[in-house]
């Protein structure tokens, strides 16, 4: 019976360690993350968000709800349009606009 106790009581040790190291986890990569409405006309494709939000997430680093705030970020500042054309004729011009709307994106979603 001493033995029973014991185990369960280190299961329960076991399982609140992993909540606590899960709750630091979560706070370390999204902070006090609330997803923003940044009133994005959701002018790009399905696949380009899609697209953007599975590379963005896909390290597991962080979740795809911040992925989703930072193309929708983006959106507000890159045009559909100059996205469709990047995607046809690249140019360095256009990588620029992008880093730059993203580190800005980084900086809104993150809080």
């Amino acid at each position: 019976m001493k033995n029973t106790l014991k185990t369960i009581l280190y299961a329960v040790i076991i399982l609140i360690v992993l909540w606590i190291g899960t709750e630091v986890y979560k706070e370390l990569t999204l902070g006090d993350f609330e997803p923003y409405n940044f009133d994005s006309s959701d002018n790009y494709t399905q696949q380009q968000r899609s697209d953007f939000i599975g590379g963005c997430s896909s390290s597991g680093e962080v979740s795809e709800i911040y992925c989703t705030c930072l193309i929708e970020y983006i959106e507000t500042k890159i045009p559909a349009s100059e996205l469709a054309a990047n995607e046809q004729n690249p140019s360095p011009e256009f990588d620029a606009s992008f880093d730059k709307a993203m580190k800005a994106g980084i900086k809104a979603c993150k809080r």
